[in-house]
């Protein structure tokens, strides 16, 4: 053994990945060496077993987040999702992972935030025939009056309770063919 061969093997006998990494690295400077022509055999016998592993790695991968895909949309068809709002779902969560950022732990997340997203900010409960809610001779409801009225025969919340039930059927009812006659009927 040589002045050079001690050096080397001092060096690389203490870190078995630099060890590896340098006989490869000098596989081309020195392949008559014994420990390198070692590494060199060593290295053809495992290759096709290190891609084998990481082919099977890979299909592990593969299989086990296409397993998560599945169970994600099994969860859904249990919370009444068809399989075309599952869809729609899934092209949602593309949709705004690619434009807005938005990433999602799970399919029920990603549902309960989409809708919350498409909920209307404020009230919208508008009024069918009025655009804007107030009524269409430009004045105030006369129940509104009523209410400001000191009358006990005229205010609700003044009126004994038979009274004030008769008086609300009618508004009741004056309210609904007032719906109806908006709508036609």
């Amino acid at each position: 053994m040589t002045q050079d061969d001690v050096k080397l093997f001092d060096l690389m006998a203490n870190d078995a990945e630099y060890r590896t990494e340098t006989l490869r690295r000098y596989k081309d400077k020195m392949p008559d060496h014994p420990a390198i022509k070692e590494q060199k055999i060593l290295d053809g016998a495992t290759a096709p077993l290190q891609e084998r592993i990481s082919k099977l790695e890979q299909q592990l991968a593969e299989r086990s987040s296409a397993d998560r895909y599945e169970q994600e949309r099994a969860t859904m068809r249990a919370r009444g999702f068809s399989d075309k709002r599952i869809k729609e779902l899934e092209d949602r969560m593309e949709k705004a992972a690619k434009e807005e950022g938005m990433l999602f732990s799970s399919y029920v997340a990603a549902a309960d935030t989409l809708r919350r997203l498409d909920m209307p900010i404020g009230p919208s409960t508008v009024g069918v025939g009025n655009p804007f809610g107030m009524p269409s001779d430009g004045g105030r409801e006369q129940w509104r009056e009523d209410l400001a009225s000191r009358d006990p025969k005229v205010n609700p919340a003044l009126m004994p309770r038979r009274e004030r039930k008769v008086y609300i059927r009618k508004l009741a009812t004056q309210a609904s063919n007032d719906f109806k006659e908006s709508l036609g009927v």
